[in-house]
């Protein structure tokens, strides 16, 4: 029943003393409630992810194809139909503005000071610029986040969203923000009951060595592309064939897999499913992750290995992966079998992200 599909483990939240465990959804009333808002939710966000899809010509394998395929993705994370602004805009332009408005805003004693110690106040400076830059992002990132859903369009939900963003920024300023947060941040609001309940599962995600999120965050892309190419590794051992079939189109390395990582699956997948995904990742840490998104991949198998296979049909099917998840899948990703390395070798990345390792 729905109350068994949605359920979600809360062992991970009992050693959190201010928190009650449950913080995720408490009971089966609550799950009554949000069932049907959450299943009419997840088909709307479906419907417009396909729809969105179809506008958009996926790249081509040509010479160009590499930057082609990097421009599709990051639409992949934003609303097609959004003119908000361009991130680059933000960040080449924001700290100038910043600096000169901080530099106005000194009086004598501050000038003094600055020639005194202009190392440290130009690290301040740095700070308070790179802050302004993320609250900027935040700013245009949250109407591109779930836009298609009634219910993150409404004002109250987006401050909440807004500011849970804002508080990560500044109590995690190796962060700052990056795009794709904002699913997480959305999913979190969504599932708990007040602001310091979400800040407290925020908390946990980024401090639990298991979860880490701070250092896979801190680290920009790099942690990412960690992750892909672990994958790719899983993939080389479940399936050689399908593996050898994605090599030959030039899909490897999985960048298409990045916003998997980056949102943890929040971004394009069925909210009734997520949640499941999402118990398993705070159960076993990055490993459900990695589970989730072999099995994901290995079920394309059928259509990846045809002979009609292209590039553009690939790409497109690994896309959509996601969104029309196979029946089973968090079972599935339980069950697959991986060796006491690979095991070994996915455990030490969080590990990895804190100590700076590449």
């Amino acid at each position: 029943d729905r109350t068994e599909c949605n359920r979600v483990s809360h062992a991970w939240l009992e050693a959190l003393e201010p928190v009650q465990a449950g913080v995720w959804l408490r009971d089966a009333e609550l799950l009554r409630e949000r069932g049907s808002a959450l299943e009419l939710a997840a088909a709307a966000e479906r419907e417009a992810t396909a729809s969105s899809r179809d506008k958009r010509a996926p790249p081509s394998k040509d010479e160009g194809g590499a930057v082609e395929l990097e421009q599709f993705l990051a639409e992949g994370l934003a609303d097609d139909d959004d003119d908000d602004g361009d991130y680059n805009d933000v960040i080449d332009g924001g700290r100038g503005e910043a600096e000169e408005e901080e530099r106005k805003s000194l009086s004598d004693e501050d000038e003094n000071k600055a020639v005194k110690a202009p190392a440290e106040l130009r690290r301040e400076g740095s700070k308070r610029s790179d802050l302004d830059r993320a609250e900027h992002c935040i700013q245009l990132d949250i109407p591109r986040t779930y836009g298609s859903i009634a219910l993150f369009r409404g004002e109250e939900v987006r401050d909440k969203i807004r500011a849970l963003l804002v508080w990560w920024a500044h109590t995690y300023p190796s962060i700052g923000y990056m795009q794709g947060m904002s699913f997480l941040a959305a999913q979190i609001v969504l599932h708990s009951k007040d602001e310091t309940e979400a800040r407290h599962l925020v908390q946990l995600m980024c401090q639990v060595p298991d979860y880490n999120l701070e250092g896979f965050f801190s680290r920009n892309m790099k942690a990412a592309e960690q992750c892909i190419a672990q994958l790719h590794e899983l993939l080389r051992a479940s399936d050689p064939a399908l593996t050898n079939r994605l090599e030959e189109f030039g899909l490897v390395p999985l960048t298409v897999t990045v916003p998997w990582f980056i949102t943890l699956f929040a971004h394009t997948m069925p909210f009734e499913v997520l949640v499941e995904v999402w118990d398993l990742f705070f159960a076993a840490g990055w490993e459900a992750i990695f589970r989730v998104a072999v099995v994901l991949i290995t079920d394309l198998r059928e259509d990846l290995l045809c002979p009609s296979a292209t590039f553009e049909t690939a790409i497109l099917a690994l896309q959509s992966a996601a969104v029309y998840t196979p029946e089973g899948l968090v079972t599935s990703a339980q069950l697959l079998p991986l060796e006491a390395e690979q095991l070994a070798a996915i455990r030490a990345l969080p590990l990895s992200w804190s100590s700076g390792s590449s």
